[in-house]
């Protein structure tokens, strides 16, 4: 094997299943200089088991690197690129969870190199449940939007993200305080320095569907908890409303929820769309409660 060009690093914390998908979606693709490091952020389950029987199996490829001091998906990210080899000139960053084709690394790198890019977003698709209800659903049709992240925001989700090593160096890691947000706030740094952003449609990265009310809340009471935290460490990305104002408390604009859903909205019927748009409240409502409890933990 070649000396690795390109780094791909996977956080993981207590999802072994999710690991091994990954991971079985990355041994075998049609280029060779790359390597995969396995960044454990001290699972307490049989995560670690997963991830040494595939380094046991290809030593050459994959390597595991354990991040227990700062819990924290962006504190195992930063593991990832101190592991990453020195020779590595992209590092790729995918969520344990996710899956790509044998020819998305090749399909990613190709379009970086063509483009004269720095940092660049891949397309998200999530996945249908075989039992798909409305949660599922919203989600997966709600997706990740990346194009417009990276067009009007400045960043992309930090698993589908490939940058150039020398960002990294210039701009430094991710912010590891952060629980929700510092991909955003990464993406800023990156864009204020200077380097170039794009986003690929024909590179594409497999998500799971959160198809629960139970896992689709606790990911806006995580995102509720980044808002306060930005607010705090960086506050020139925060700058809306505070929990004072009672129009926090409001329910969404339509035009809010029929933008999220443009692309299939004119496909929907009625009563899916109140039933979308009564749970976009619930999810709001969940953000609300995610930054009360981050400024309470404060005191």
């Amino acid at each position: 094997m070649s000396e690795p060009r390109v780094s791909v690093i996977v956080p993981v914390y207590d999802d072994p299943e999710g690991l091994r998908r990954t991971l079985s979606s990355l041994v075998d693709q049609t280029v060779d200089d790359y390597e995969v490091v396995v960044a454990d952020n001290g699972s307490t389950d049989e995560t670690p088991l997963v991830a040494r029987s595939y380094r046991d199996s290809r030593p050459e490829l994959l390597t595991l690197v354990t991040e227990s001091e700062v819990q924290g998906s962006y504190a195992a990210r930063n593991a990832g690129i101190r592991a990453a080899s020195d020779d590595a000139e992209i590092l790729a960053f995918l969520d344990a969870d996710s899956t790509v084709e044998a020819d998305w690394l090749e399909r990613a790198v190709a379009a970086m190199d063509a483009a004269g890019c720095d940092y660049m977003g891949c397309r998200v698709e999530i996945l249908e449940a075989p039992d798909e209800g409305l949660v599922g659903r919203y989600n997966r049709l709600s997706g990740f939007p990346v194009e417009r992240y990276v067009r009007e925001q400045g960043y992309a989700p930090t698993t589908c993200l490939l940058i150039r090593r020398e960002v990294v160096d210039d701009v430094g890691t991710f912010d590891d305080r952060l629980v929700s947000g510092g991909d955003l706030e990464f993406g800023r740094r990156v864009r204020r320095a200077g380097w170039e952003l794009r986003y690929e449609p024909d590179a594409v990265v497999f998500h799971p569907p959160r198809s629960t009310l139970r896992e689709l809340v606790g990911k806006y009471v995580r995102i509720g908890r980044g808002i306060e935290q930005k607010r705090r460490l960086h506050p020139e990305l925060e700058h809306g409303r505070g929990l004072a104002d009672p129009r926090q408390y409001l329910p969404p604009r339509p035009s809010s929820v029929r933008g999220e859903l443009e692309a299939v909205w004119d496909g929907l019927g009625a009563s899916e769309k109140l039933l979308f748009y009564g749970l976009r409240y619930v999810l709001n409502l969940a953000k609300r409660l995610g930054q009360f409890r981050e400024l309470r933990s404060r005191r």
